[in-house]
């Protein structure tokens, strides 16, 4: 609303905020930045079913495109964030999850957003996509080497039909960082299955 400075809007999930600053030449300015009103963090899944990724085909309203991307969420209140993953892979897509492990926290957009998010590694004992909510089209099952393949060669971009990302994981970790989780991901032992 104008110049306003302070919550400018607050949701279930989100507050705004304009905070006035102050640069290096000592000129003011306002900058916003949106603060999770959820107390425990959002996740970004990285969901493995018979050794391929399991990606959505997802219409974001934020971007006005369908994207291919991990499933995610916000933190839900009383659960950590293996378990908030299992819960996301189960709406998403009807999975059971044998295990899960936290390998990583990235901060999606550090230029609004002042929160950051978990990466959980996913081993999916199965899963049946039958119900298409929160935009969600269809499912794409992909190998590590398909995917390793897509990005180390650029492709990536026409991999994946003219949408920018594969989610906060791929917009907001370099290729270079997300290869070395990836080749984590594939090396890592959850419970008695090696990947």
């Amino acid at each position: 609303t104008g110049n306003d400075i302070g919550v400018e809007y607050a949701s279930e999930y989100h507050l705004l905020v304009v905070d006035l600053v102050i640069d290096e030449n000592n000129n003011y300015f306002r900058y916003e930045r949106l603060i999770p009103t959820k107390v425990s963090r959002g996740v970004v899944c990285v969901p493995i079913y018979k050794e391929k990724f399991i990606l959505l085909n997802q219409f974001r309203h934020a971007t006005r495109k369908y994207q291919l991307s991990f499933p995610r969420g916000f933190g839900e209140k009383n659960l950590n964030s293996c378990d908030n993953a299992e819960k996301e892979l189960l709406e998403e897509i009807g999975a059971t999850v044998k295990s899960t492990k936290i390998i990583g926290t990235i901060t999606p957009n550090s230029g609004i957003l002042s929160d950051s998010v978990d990466i959980v590694f996913c081993e999916v004992e199965d899963y049946n996509f039958t119900i298409k909510n929160e935009g969600i089209c269809n499912i794409v099952e992909i190998t590590l080497d398909e995917l390793k393949e897509k990005i180390s060669s650029g492709r990536s971009r026409r991999f994946l039909g003219k949408v920018e990302t594969l989610s906060h994981i791929l917009r907001n970790i370099q290729f270079y960082t997300l290869q070395s989780v990836l080749f984590q991901a594939r090396n890592l032992r959850l419970g008695n299955a090696d990947f």
